[in-house]
């Protein structure tokens, strides 16, 4: 397992190239409709610095699993309403843990910057999502094929933001020590 790290926007276009990577299925779970390369393009163009933050696992120079977090549209600029989460992995990354992991890492970055509630707005049939959800103890409503998960986050703390902090650092050096030194077994620290 790895630890994800923030992309600054010049690298948005590595994020872009990991969605356009995605099959039709992987996309339509993660926009929550069918989408081709020409609105996957316009939906990172779209991107915005002071909404828009975007995890990755970066391998190889490659993001291989990824989430975008996004303040609600009606709140960009202030740090104490609703994020809504997003995420994406590579096909050959899925079921080791990517998911969780940048969950885990989104709703830190969330809670460290006075956001008080995260949401997930999925499909019905978007299971991995949904299971996620629900082992995170979010509250979790369906209607019309369509499910939103709801969870208030807790204040900042200063463990939460050393935490933060640490993971960044831990994924930026794990991914220099491995271009310098490919095929080096790189321990996961503990925290």
């Amino acid at each position: 397992m790895r630890c994800a790290r923030t992309l600054n926007p010049a690298e948005w276009q590595a994020y872009e190239a990991h969605l356009l990577r995605l099959d039709s299925e992987a996309r339509r779970l993660r926009f929550g409709y069918k989408i081709d390369d020409r609105a996957i393009r316009a939906h990172v163009a779209s991107l915005v610095p002071a909404r828009d933050r975007i995890l990755a696992v970066v391998e190889g120079g490659r993001v291989v699993a990824a989430a975008n977090i996004a303040r609600a549209a009606a709140e960009p600029e202030i740090n104490t309403g609703t994020v809504e989460l997003a995420f994406s992995v590579d096909a050959d990354k899925r079921g080791q843990g990517f998911g969780r992991l940048l969950f885990d890492q989104a709703l830190a970055w969330s809670r460290n910057r006075g956001l008080r509630r995260a949401a997930l707005y999925f499909l019905a049939d978007n299971h991995a999502i949904r299971r996620l959800a629900s082992r995170a103890g979010m509250r979790v409503e369906g209607r019309a094929g369509e499910y939103e998960a709801i969870m208030a986050l807790p204040p900042a703390t200063p463990f939460s933001l050393a935490r933060e902090l640490a993971a960044e650092r831990w994924a930026l050096w794990e991914e220099q020590s491995r271009r310098q030194l490919p095929g080096l077994l790189v321990a996961r620290p503990a925290f």
